[in-house]
């Protein structure tokens, strides 16, 4: 392992596995791995077979639309498990894990964090989104940057997210280029 265990908080992470969302304190590990692009199925199928609840990948630059067929990574990728630390389970298995692990990528970092609620920290973090000169994307919570311009008032959610996604701003993007009179 790269560090010892320590307590952080990580944000925004939600399951639809119901015996997590029953648990308000539980206690959560990440295991995070960087390893070869070659390597990401294994990992991840590793990490699940040892009981994680969630396995996500993210490298340093965003994928977008792969053409049909494509499977593309970064050649280096981050995977993470995310395990349920009910009584020190996993933490009594990170022994077995990072020998696992070592012979396939040489370790890992491990985190703590605590659940939260996904409604609160995702309020606590957005803002108003500039999506072109004069249009905004603005949480209803939020006071307009730019009061006279169009702000398209919007909570961030589970079905609109914060509007930051390219697709999403793309979209506003083109809309906003259209002739709207009549």
């Amino acid at each position: 392992m790269r560090g010892a265990l320590q307590e952080t908080v990580i944000e925004g992470i939600k399951t639809n596995v119901p015996r997590l969302n029953t648990v308000v304190d539980e206690r959560w590990l990440e295991v995070a791995v960087h390893c070869a692009a070659e390597q990401v199925d294994f990992i991840a199928d590793l990490l699940l077979a040892r009981g994680a609840v969630s396995v996500t990948m993210d490298g340093e630059d965003p994928l977008f639309e792969n053409k049909p067929g494509d499977t593309d990574l970064w050649a280096q990728t981050r995977v993470c498990g995310i395990f349920d630390n009910a009584a020190g389970a996993i933490e009594a298995d990170l022994p077995v894990i990072s020998e696992e692990l070592s012979s396939l990528c040489g370790g890992f970092d491990v985190r703590r964090f605590a659940d939260q609620n996904w409604e609160v920290t995702s309020r606590e973090r957005s803002r108003p989104i500039a999506v072109t000169d004069g249009l905004w994307i603005v949480p209803s919570w939020c006071e307009p940057p730019e009061p006279d311009a169009i702000n398209l008032r919007i909570d961030p959610g589970m079905a609109f997210g914060t509007g930051e996604h390219p697709t999403t701003l793309g979209c506003l993007q083109a809309l906003s280029t259209l002739p709207l009179a009549g």
